[in-house]
């Protein structure tokens, strides 16, 4: 019964994949908000976004080293008009929106991310 059980979880791990937005593109604007939120929009509309996210963007929290690499990263994109691949976490759970999706890695369009 026990080997039933363990075949069975095994089985069921690919299933078990969250969904997360992801979005290969320019980026289109962003914000900064005083409570330390930098909120991204791409110029196209986020593939497989999480359910809470009903403003087509993305988040990070700007008090954490991420949050600032992500920051030069998308301001360095936006200036020069180059593409990135924005992936997100498949939640809204950043602590700075409950309607956008926390950004989870940015990498450049063409390369491994």
């Amino acid at each position: 019964m026990r080997k039933c059980l363990i075949l069975i979880k095994l089985f069921m791990l690919p299933t078990m994949v969250l969904a997360e937005g992801t979005s290969n593109s320019k980026i289109k604007g962003y914000v900064l908000s005083n409570s330390g939120g930098f909120y991204i929009t791409p110029d196209v509309v986020i593939s497989n976004t999480a359910s809470c996210n009903h403003t087509n963007r993305f988040v990070v929290d700007t008090n954490t080293a991420f949050g600032k690499l992500v920051v030069s990263s998308v301001l360095a994109a936006y200036h020069s008009g180059k593409e990135l691949r924005l992936v997100g976490d498949g939640t809204c759970n950043s602590g700075m929106s409950p309607n956008s999706e926390s950004l989870r890695k940015i990498c450049t369009k063409d390369g491994p991310c």
